[in-house]
């Protein structure tokens, strides 16, 4: 039985993890939901349409929804409802027309890219769409729902959810705002969003994940830290406390993988808030060890730990007598010159080739 030992003494438990005994790359617990022949469908943010086409590059049928990125938990839940023809309030919200004449967009479709000649052919567009999400959800083995933000976008007329921000002028005549998802609310629609997806294909395997992105930009009042780390946090705990709540749903942690890593901007792109090819691999590779038979293994991708970095080929946990990150001996000597000399001559005294070395 596995111990933890403390200042106070030793104590058996079933399950002791401890940090400095962390491996480079977070345990799982394995659940076999699929295997090289199944079809798997991504519906949610960026990181579910990478992940697609991660895994369709290693050689899986995975596919992504037609409408494009669905960040938050009430946009995945009205493409659900699409699918299964139960969400009339669409029609409520109308097609928007750009100003000038430049064209009409969907307000739920493309990341607002498609801009198209009249209604009718946004109507159209959206009803191709709309069957085939239908046609993907109903033959998929496997589905994965990525959400990345609490923050959402409500239409200040009807009772739908915008994608995302509106073009400017469209946003400012129609009063846009935003607000935070509570964590029973997010909660709520995972639960609809199971119930809706099941409908579609009974006895599909359902993932939910969430891959703390940052926010771009916060629309409420305080820091985007705060609101980033306010958004994956609720996410996080919705999603964790849903699945173990439901032994038929199951939880992909990869906001663990980044945010508790030894170097979380290793992950990220120069914009602080895309993953760069490496990461997405790597949640790929998480994603089979974790969900997939022996047929659907790769090798695994570099690591992104620092943890990596030391002699450990084999992945073993960081030894209990290991100190981490101690200065040598010639450093600390170093140091202690360093600062005795900045201490003993006045700064003024120095020319400044020297007094950027102190």
């Amino acid at each position: 039985m596995p111990f933890l030992e403390g200042k106070r003494g030793t104590w058996e438990f079933d399950h002791v993890h401890t940090w400095r005994g962390r491996h480079s790359e977070p345990e799982v617990v394995p659940h076999q939901l699929f295997d090289r022949a199944s079809n798997l469908f991504f519906l949610g943010s960026c990181a579910a349409v990478w992940l697609t086409a991660t895994l369709r590059r290693w050689g899986f049928n995975a596919k992504s929804h037609p409408d494009g990125h669905l960040y938050d938990t009430k946009t995945i839940l009205q493409a659900v409802r699409a699918a299964n023809e139960e969400w009339p309030q669409r029609d409520t919200e109308g097609v928007w027309e750009l100003p000038d004449g430049k064209g009409f967009l969907d307000p739920f479709a493309k990341s607002y890219t498609q801009v198209l000649g009249s209604p009718e052919e946004v109507l159209a567009r959206r009803a191709s769409r709309d069957a085939k999400a239908a046609r993907q959800m109903r033959g998929a083995d496997v589905v994965f729902v990525f959400a990345e933000f609490a923050e959402v976008f409500p239409s200040p007329s009807t009772e739908n959810h915008l994608i995302l921000l509106p073009p400017p002028q469209i946003a400012q005549d129609m009063k846009l705002s935003t607000r935070m998802q509570t964590v029973e609310e997010i909660k709520s629609d995972l639960r609809a969003i199971t119930e809706g997806l099941r409908r579609l294909k009974p006895g599909v395997e359902l993932v939910f994940s969430t891959s703390g992105i940052p926010l771009f930009a916060t629309l409420l009042p305080g820091d985007v830290r705060s609101a980033s780390m306010k958004s994956v946090a609720r996410l996080h705990s919705a999603m964790s406390e849903f699945a173990e709540g439901d032994d038929s749903v199951h939880f992909l942690p990869v906001a663990d993988f980044v945010r508790f890593s030894d170097d979380p901007l290793a992950f990220a792109e120069e914009d602080g808030r895309h993953y760069n090819p490496r990461a997405v691999e790597l949640f790929g590779w998480h994603l089979l060890r974790t969900f997939g038979g022996p047929d659907a293994q790769v090798d695994a991708p570099p690591s992104l730990s620092l943890i990596a970095s030391e002699p450990q080929k084999d992945r073993t946990p960081i030894a209990p007598t290991t100190t981490v990150n101690e200065p040598s001996r010639v450093r600390r000597l170093a140091w202690r010159a360093k600062k005795r000399l900045k201490e003993s001559i006045p700064q003024r005294y120095l020319p400044a080739s020297l007094r950027k070395f102190l």
